[in-house]
């Protein structure tokens, strides 16, 4: 049975299907995080742990079809590497990587096709969608692992990007040591049948604001189409329009789950708007180009691989079946359900993703959280 503290639910083992945690292997996990949750909180910290870092290398890596995307490194050049994979469009934001001990970790952020300061930028209309997909991403991955001569390297995703992470890691099992996933998404049809369509039935005037406009292309019975095809059109007024559209009802859902928090999108360049929605629209378009269910069809082949999944209970945009059902299909996997937690990162999924990591700097064996971790 699962348990409750401080807002965050431990999902034990058992529930995934492997074998029970001790109780006192599960009493010094829960110590552990509501500890790291009540210093947070103490500190009234905001954000990431670590102090502001710069890079010591960075670069441009042509990856083929035009396309060069931006990386760089931090931390300690003899650590244990770890690469982070953003959400879909928005690009590699570069605070993540105060979420690592730069003393442990040689950190890798990069700007995926189209975004942040890869080239081109999607919100160029030259810019082709045909060459943004999922198996370019996996492919571009590979090729900055090889780039930087790293064996191997420990995942940290977020929301969508988390999706890109698990299909890499199916693709490249070798190459993955850990994963760390924060707003679990998987691209499967149901998720985006309900982020574009079953929440109609909860925000129905932004959903009706959202959709009409999609009156005059006929495309009101397939809005992730038609905007698709708004974002690309040849005028300029029609795609900035359609990407204010788009980033309007995507921040409308996060704004529903906590209405006291800024404007997911207030920080974003128009450019940077017309790259999410772009790429966005793009990959929900075609399913990100995945097989309903691949990812838990070919989970066998990351059984192996300890994985922690960090999920806010309330995220309407990613919701937490989809953690749920990622946990319960690996059993070397551990979930951590924030209850008062929606897309928005807050103390209790910051803190817990953050003790994650300093674990499995460690390189301990996954045998579950234990007081030797502590």
């Amino acid at each position: 049975m699962s348990k409750t503290v401080n807002g965050i639910t431990f999902s034990t083992p058992e529930e995934a299907g492997v074998e029970q945690l001790t109780p006192e292997e599960f009493a010094a996990a829960r110590a552990m995080f509501a500890a790291a949750r009540r210093q947070a909180e103490d500190e009234q910290v905001d954000g990431p742990f670590y102090p502001a870092i710069e890079p010591y290398d960075h670069g441009m890596l042509g990856v083929g079809d035009g396309h060069s995307i931006y990386w760089e490194v931090s931390g300690n050049p003899d650590g244990k590497p770890a690469v982070v994979v953003h959400d879909i469009g928005a690009g590699g934001g570069r605070d993540v990587r105060q979420m690592f001990d730069p003393a442990v970790y040689r950190i890798v952020v990069f700007d995926q096709r189209g975004s942040g300061a890869s080239t081109p930028h999607a919100s160029e209309p030259t810019t082709s969608m045909e060459f943004i997909t999922t198996t370019h991403l996996l492919a571009d991955l590979e090729r900055l692992r090889t780039h930087l001569r790293v064996d191997r390297w420990l995942i940290y995703a977020e929301a969508w990007g988390c999706a890109v992470a698990l299909a890499y890691a199916e693709q490249y099992p070798q190459h993955v040591t850990e994963l760390v996933l924060v707003e679990v998404a998987l691209f499967r049809r149901e998720e985006i049948n309900w982020l574009f369509g079953g929440l109609a039935r909860i925000m129905p005037a932004q959903w009706e604001i959202f959709t009409d406009e999609l009156e005059l292309i006929g495309a009101k019975e397939d809005p992730v189409a038609g905007y698709h095809t708004l974002l690309n059109h040849g005028e300029l007024s029609v795609r900035e329009q359609a990407a204010a559209s788009w980033c309007e009802w995507l921040g409308s859902v996060i704004a529903r789950e906590t209405p006291d928090a800024p404007w997911p999108f207030s920080e974003h360049s128009p450019a940077e708007l017309m790259a999410v929605a772009r790429i966005g629209a793009n990959f929900f378009a075609h399913s990100a180009w995945l097989d309903d269910d691949q990812i838990l069809r070919d989970i066998n082949r990351i059984a192996h691989i300890p994985v922690t999944l960090v999920q806010g209970e309330l995220d309407l945009t990613t919701p937490a079946k989809n953690a749920w059902d990622l946990g319960r299909a690996l059993p070397n996997s551990l979930l951590y359900t924030d209850h008062e937690a929606g897309h928005m990162f807050g103390f209790g999924l910051l803190s817990t993703a953050m003790y994650a990591l300093e674990q499995f700097a460690a390189d301990r064996p996954f045998t579950g959280w234990n007081s030797s971790m502590m």
